[in-house]
C-alpha cells in the first residue's frame, strides 16, 4: 500500500485545496455525494500528512471540525446498527 503526501508549497496552495475541499463537503448529503465526499476526505488526509506545519493548515481544520465530529457521529452510529442488526 502507497501513502499519498500532498505537500503544498505555500499557505495559498492550502487555501487554495481547502477551499475546493469545503465546496464539497458543504454539498448535501445523497447517494451521489459519497465518491466527491469520500474523495475530498481523502484529499485532506494527504495534505495532512505533507502539509500540516504550514500556518494555515490549523484554522482550516477548524473550518472542517463540524463536518468530521458529525461524520464521525454517523459511522459509529452506522456500524453500531449493522452489527446490532446482524450480530444480536
Amino acid at each position: 500500500m502507497t501513502i499519498k503526501i500532498y505537500k503544498l508549497k505555500d499557505n495559498t496552495q492550502l487555501d487554495i485545496e481547502c477551499r475546493k475541499i469545503l465546496s464539497i463537503l458543504d454539498q448535501k448529503e445523497t447517494e451521489e455525494s459519497w465518491t466527491p465526499l469520500n474523495d475530498a476526505l481523502q484529499r485532506l488526509t494527504y495534505i495532512t500528512r505533507g502539509s500540516s506545519k504550514l500556518t494555515s493548515y490549523v484554522p482550516w481544520i477548524k473550518r472542517f471540525k463540524l463536518f468530521i465530529k458529525d461524520l464521525v457521529q454517523f459511522l459509529s452510529s452506522f456500524f453500531f446498527l449493522f452489527f446490532f442488526i446482524f450480530f444480536y
